[in-house]
């Protein structure tokens, strides 16, 4: 299932509503990166953290229990961008430009873009799309 940038918006703000400064003060921590002086105490904290986590990306979690791996393919999921993000840069000989298949922008000087090398101009293929950003895999004709 492709993960959509609503979704990962909406992950985004439950994630950052999560008070990890209480569960600092309520188990012990120091904030700064310390240990807790109870290992119980310390160990609780970090399981009721992972918890927090894991229900603000949709997961169930049992606070007797914790597997990682469905957090971590769950956070994967939504940091990787999906391959459908992805367009070319289509030649349209009716108007001579190219059209990118996810904007419909049409771009007039070619898919090459001037890059610097030393002290000279290389054309090298766009590798994004200049007017909306989505990444390029193949320039066709």
């Amino acid at each position: 299932m492709m993960t959509t940038d609503d979704e990962r918006r909406e992950v985004a703000r439950r994630l950052r509503g999560i008070d990890a400064e209480r569960l600092d003060r309520v188990y012990g921590m120091d904030g700064e990166g310390g240990e807790c002086s109870d290992p119980d105490m310390a160990k609780a904290g970090r399981n009721l953290m992972l918890g927090a986590i894991a229900e603000a990306v949709g997961l169930h979690y049992a606070p007797y229990y914790f597997d990682a791996s469905p957090l971590r393919d769950r956070l994967a999921d939504l940091i990787e961008p999906e391959p459908e993000h992805t367009a070319r840069m289509v030649y349209d000989e009716v108007h001579c430009d190219y059209v990118c298949t996810a904007c419909g922008e049409r771009t007039p000087t070619g898919v090459y873009e001037a890059v610097a090398d030393d002290d000279r101009l290389l054309l090298k293929p766009m590798r994004y799309c200049p007017a909306c950003g989505t990444r390029l895999e193949e320039v066709g004709r």
